[in-house]
């Protein structure tokens, strides 16, 4: 049985999210732990996709990400191996709610206005 992709995209973001949530948790002491989480592939937000990816994460900010062969992981860092997994930056919305505007004026119907 196929899935949608939608739900292979939920699933994917979600499983980036909550990698980079556990690498940058805060823990007392540990404010600048350096994290280098490798994927198997990353969007780029631009339309296109690296494969083989790396991204350095600094405490709680992204320091750094590029392929593997042009990205060094720093010497100590935790290495978090997702390359199974392609990684999506940011959120994405993948349900809306419709807003609308009713006065309630008898005889009116919302989906009108």
């Amino acid at each position: 049985m196929t899935r949608p992709a939608w739900i292979l995209s939920a699933v994917l973001c979600g499983t980036f999210l909550c990698a980079v949530a556990l690498a940058v948790a805060p823990e007392a002491g540990l404010a600048d732990e350096v994290t280098a989480i490798r994927f198997g592939r990353l969007i780029d937000g631009r339309g296109g996709a690296i494969p083989n990816a790396v991204v350095i994460v600094e405490g709680d900010r992204i320091r750094a990400r590029g392929p593997a062969s042009t990205t060094p992981i720093p010497a100590g860092a935790t290495v978090l191996d997702l390359s199974r997994f392609t990684a999506i930056p940011g959120l994405i919305d993948v349900h809306t709610h419709l807003t609308y505007y009713w006065d309630r004026t008898p005889g009116t119907n919302p989906w009108a206005q």
